[in-house]
């Protein structure tokens, strides 16, 4: 309840807006794909899609956590976020777009979700020791690349976490609000990581009016 509540707090004007443009890249994607039916046309729709998702959650993290290569970051977790299917050739063991999008029924690589649970965890393992607030950024980055790319999968076949199988398939409702979820979910673990690191001594937690738009105090 008081996750809610907090979560609640974060939502501005230009949260609003991020918001928005997270639920139409989905929907319209979604739309686009049932459209056409040329591999190619298809190929880079899905790819245009997971990549603006992408985007725009990490914008929404940078939104309230200081960060100096904010726009860097940003388009990196959206490149990320759209590459991960690149992993479909890598399975396919072929160029060629027709083999990659039409794969058997097992998934390639990429596609597990615990890599991304695991590289989370080594991230903040990593920063604990060394006291990295980079690497911290860069394992929630890619958590949230890949993690914003397996939600919008799941829409067809669930998520993976190898060896444990995978979710059943989630509804549209279900994974645009997780997608919306994930990105405060993001700020409000790294609010609580950077400040136990004491990271805010080195203004690392903003204390811009960007991020006094988000209400959570962990501290």
């Amino acid at each position: 309840m008081f996750y809610v509540i907090s979560l609640a707090k974060c939502i501005g004007v230009f949260d609003l807006t991020l918001i928005i443009g997270t639920i139409l890249t989905a929907i319209i994607g979604d739309y686009l794909l049932k459209k056409f039916v040329r591999d190619l046309i298809r190929g880079i729709i899905d790819s245009t899609t997971h990549g603006i998702i992408g985007l725009l959650s990490w914008f929404i993290v940078t939104l309230h956590i200081r960060n100096r290569y904010s726009k860097y970051e940003i388009f990196c977790c959206g490149i990320f976020a759209s590459l991960i299917d690149i992993d479909h050739f890598i399975k396919a063991k072929s160029f060629r777009l027709k083999h990659a999008m039409h794969l058997a029924e097992v998934r390639p690589f990429l596609h597990c979700s615990s890599i991304p649970v695991l590289l989370l965890i080594f991230s903040t393992l990593i920063n604990y020791i060394f006291k990295s607030n980079k690497i911290l950024r860069y394992g929630w980055l890619l958590w949230t690349a890949f993690m914003s790319h397996h939600i919008r999968d799941a829409n067809r076949r669930g998520l993976w976490f190898y060896p444990f199988g995978s979710t059943p398939p989630l509804s549209s409702f279900s994974y645009i609000c997780l997608i919306l979820f994930l990105p405060y979910t993001n700020v409000y673990c790294l609010r609580f990581l950077l400040s136990s690191f004491g990271y805010e001594a080195k203004n690392y937690i903003s204390p811009s009016p960007a991020s006094d738009v988000c209400g959570i105090d962990i501290v």
